[in-house]
């Protein structure tokens, strides 16, 4: 299901991309630059639509558990807000493993907003690789936001202060500018 579905949103999120349709639709979602968890389902109702319409070609094309849809769902919210939360929760080196460079990470979510013409899978980055759509920055962009988390965490706990180790991306950056 998950596999179906990171193919099927990969297609469609690439097509709302696409001039004609893009200011129409999928532009309510890209008015979050830096996006939230509460931007994660910032959509147009068309774009909602078609994001909810790939259950009904699950339902009646894959035979499946009554307890899969639900945690099809749960990955699926999880994966979107984590994708939107503007923290990079994933360790140093993880965009280049040979296994682990597969999965999507905030960051890459994050560059998607930033630079609209990449970046457009959801959870697994094959689409992006096969069709050459990842930025061709996105590997080093991830090290760097992995490497300010980690001067901004040493420098919060010398200061003995839990909240500056919490801080959005957005915030990362401001403060190293």
């Amino acid at each position: 299901m998950i596999a179906l579905h990171d193919t099927y949103y990969y297609w469609t999120h690439r097509l709302l991309h696409w001039k004609k349709i893009f200011k129409y639709v999928h532009k309510t979602h890209h008015l979050s630059l830096n996006p939230t968890p509460f931007s994660a389902y910032a959509l147009h109702p068309v774009e909602a639509l078609l994001d909810v319409s790939i259950i009904p070609i699950i339902v009646f094309t894959i035979p499946y558990h009554a307890s899969a849809i639900t945690i099809f769902s749960a990955y699926t919210l999880g994966m979107n807000v984590l994708g939107h939360t503007g923290f990079e929760f994933f360790p140093s080196g993880f965009t280049q493993h040979k296994i682990f460079k597969w999965h999507n990470t905030p960051t890459h979510h994050n560059m998607h907003h930033r630079y609209a013409k990449y970046n457009f899978s959801i959870y697994f980055n094959f689409w992006d690789r096969v069709m050459k759509t990842n930025h061709p920055n996105y590997e080093n962009a991830f090290e760097k936001v992995i490497e300010q988390r980690n001067t901004l965490k040493a420098a919060a706990a010398l200061e003995n202060d839990p909240l500056e180790i919490n801080m959005s991306l957005a915030e990362q950056e401001e403060l190293l500018n």
